[in-house]
């Protein structure tokens, strides 16, 4: 098993070496592809102040508050009706 591991390492070492002697473009994915692939899972927002917020029911109610504030109609029903006679 550790034989087949070096033998591996091996190629996929030359193979780089190869690539880095012609300067071939290639090079940088076929290190990018050897390498272990990063995790990063971050699950924060800000609130309207700016400060993160990492609690997961600060994040759900901060994204209720943020709808509310999209869809809040301030016009007056004065407004409401002149809009729709227009329509």
């Amino acid at each position: 098993m550790q034989r087949a591991k070096n033998e591996f390492t091996n190629n996929k070492c030359s193979e780089t070496e190869k690539l880095q002697a012609t300067h071939n473009p290639l090079l940088h994915k076929k290190i990018k592809k050897m390498l272990p692939k990063k995790h990063i899972n971050t699950q924060s927002i800000k609130d309207k102040h700016g400060n993160l917020l990492h609690d997961r029911q600060d994040i759900l109610d901060r994204c209720a508050q943020y709808v509310e504030e999209l869809y809040d109609d301030t016009r007056c029903s004065a407004d409401k009706s002149t809009v729709m006679k227009d329509v």
